[in-house]
């Protein structure tokens, strides 16, 4: 990479984490109540324990912090997290001493008794080259909370338990486990392909999922101007592209290709795409098809990704792993993750998407319709919103709720877009 590049990225970077903070905690009374009856997603085996270490921070959230049991010798690493993750490991009955590593290494001591469900939380601080961290031990009610909020970060033993390799028997177990697990979930995704309205009004066009009329709520209280929250009704269906455009459509229509990311294929998304050459694409397409494409307004696009699941945190569920890219060393073909609900992928992560409204701080004076908001921009008329996050950066920025904008012109290997469509 040279200079410049790095210097953008580092500008860019900037912009998004100053974007994406660390929201504050609910009172204790509400983590309490809101955990009362919640179950983390792994327990301890007989006569063992486990340890759950969650990162709720978002600060430099591409540092993972590397996470060892008793020493810090390689065979110890337990996993590691990135923002807004958590990982567990089992240990045995006794004193043990956690290591947290970034620039620094932070180190705590318990003790553990056989059924215990302990809960670390790993606190992060700008470093002198990079992030540095320190670990202490979370309430339950508190940990509970974190871990119902977070997403699984990377666990390194799954084979191994305290050093040792897993029996043949539990091993047989853990396979059948997954494979039931994957047969659950490609019958989901058939049921998914079953429901949806497909359209493709041409070879080189994208396939458009029709999105059915109905109200929800957008917004969210502890997201960077994403409030206030809102009832918003579209009263009408439309339909949106059930990928990004990927650099193969574009290629068809355009006989160019912009990406950086060239060597990743025809099937990843277009990148480096500036938010007037989307609207070339879109006009070029419409020459081609005589249809009514056109960027999705920032409602529409929310209202898509939330597929009428209130309360996810991602577009497709609370595991942001298994719906989109992030965090990554570039962008992956479209498709790879899990769909949402209405047959939507990657709408959390890969790449920035492009939607039609211009920009404003919050939602106060949003239209109430779905329509795109381009009046009353004020000092940011020129600017255009983006949404989805991007395989570059944390979980923070592919929430469902994360907004974000730049000027029209702008260019950048994070960025693409995906196309709406009416409906007569």
């Amino acid at each position: 990479m040279n200079i410049r590049s790095f210097i953008t990225s580092l500008l860019v970077a900037g912009v998004v984490v100053m974007f994406s903070g660390c929201a504050s905690l609910p009172l204790p009374e509400v983590m309490k109540e809101e955990t009362l009856t919640y179950q983390v997603p792994v327990l301890p085996e007989s006569g063992k324990a486990i340890v759950y270490v969650v990162r709720p921070s978002s600060l430099w959230g591409l540092t993972r912090f590397n996470v060892f049991l008793d020493n810090e010798d390689a065979q110890s690493e337990m996993g590691y997290n990135r923002a807004r993750q958590y990982i567990y490991f089992t240990v045995s009955p006794g004193k043990h001493k956690i290591y947290s590593k970034a620039e620094n290494v932070a180190e705590l001591e318990l003790s553990a008794s056989a059924g215990d469900v302990i809960f670390i939380q790993q606190e992060v601080a700008m470093g002198l080259v990079m992030a540095r961290n320190s670990i202490s031990r979370l309430e339950d009610y508190e940990g509970k909370y974190h871990v119902k909020k977070l997403t699984i970060g990377t666990v390194l033993k799954t084979g191994i338990r305290n050093g040792e390799q897993l029996s043949g028997l539990e091993q047989q177990v853990a396979q059948q486990n997954e494979a039931q697990r994957k047969r659950e979930e490609a019958e989901r995704q058939w049921k998914i392909a079953d429901a949806v309205r497909i359209i493709k009004d041409c070879a080189e066009c994208p396939e458009m999922v029709e999105i059915p009329a109905g109200s929800f709520q957008m917004g969210a209280n502890d997201a960077p101007f994403a409030s206030p929250i809102h009832t918003v009704t579209l009263s009408r269906s439309f339909a949106l592209g059930r990928t990004e455009i990927t650099q193969g459509q574009w290629k068809a229509i355009m006989s160019s290709n912009p990406s950086y990311f060239k060597a990743c294929g025809g099937n990843c998304p277009v990148d480096s795409v500036t938010w007037d050459e989307a609207k070339d694409f879109i006009q070029r397409l419409n020459a081609k098809t005589g249809k009514g494409y056109r960027l999705p307004s920032e409602a529409e696009w929310e209202y898509a990704c939330r597929a009428g699941k209130k309360y996810e945190e991602y577009c497709g569920g609370d595991q942001l792993d298994a719906v989109g890219w992030y965090g990554e060393a570039g962008p992956h073909p479209v498709g790879e993750k899990h769909p949402n609900a209405w047959g939507l992928y990657d709408m959390s992560g890969n790449v920035w998407e492009w939607v039609e409204d211009c920009w404003h701080r919050s939602y106060n004076g949003a239209p109430s319709d779905g329509s795109a908001w381009i009046s009353d921009c004020g000092s940011f008329r020129i600017s255009r919103g983006i949404r989805g996050g991007t395989w570059y950066f944390s979980a923070d920025n592919a929430r469902a709720a994360t907004r974000s904008y730049l000027a029209p012109t702008n260019r950048h290997y994070i960025y693409g877009f995906r196309v709406a469509r009416d409906i007569p």
